[in-house]
């Protein structure tokens, strides 16, 4: 008699057990943000003009557009900075975080950025010596909202 009471006390919390986990599946596990890149910020960020907007699109410029920008920055100054663009990519502001290791963008985390990856050797009159720089820009507007060098 107590194995047959013992056997249908176990038979129960099985089928409860099984009722139970379809009933409340375990919670998504949410990608790592160790920096709070997804967060958006209390105070948005213009930033400051740079690489004109060649549409109206989410996107309103291209990497050339990013090329010719820097190109013209050294024309700008007459000075050789024998300065390599490394990387132009587009991604959301919350993925340029995470990719520069905390240096929150300035806008909403979903909004489209593009990150310039770049490296050169100073002129003479700015002290020679190797740089490295990342810099990002709102891909709609084409403002820049981060100069981050020696990255």
């Amino acid at each position: 008699m107590r194995n047959k009471l013992l056997a249908i006390i176990f038979s129960s919390v099985l089928v409860i057990t099984v009722i139970v986990g379809k009933a409340a599946p375990l919670p998504a596990t949410p990608t790592p943000d160790p920096y709070g890149c997804n967060a958006t910020p209390q105070t948005l960020v213009d930033g400051a003009p740079a690489i004109k907007p060649q549409n109206n699109n989410a996107i309103a410029f291209s990497e050339q557009d990013v090329r010719n920008y820097y190109q013209s920055l050294q024309q700008q100054t007459n000075e050789h900075t024998d300065e390599t663009i490394d990387s132009v990519q587009f991604m959301t502001s919350a993925q340029a975080c995470l990719a520069l290791n905390a240096v929150h963008i300035g806008n909403k985390p979903s909004a489209i950025v593009c990150l310039v990856h770049l490296h050169g050797i100073y002129p003479p009159s700015g002290g020679g010596g190797k740089f490295t720089e990342a810099d990002v820009f709102d891909a709609h507007t084409g403002n820049m909202l981060v100069f981050r060098p020696n990255y």
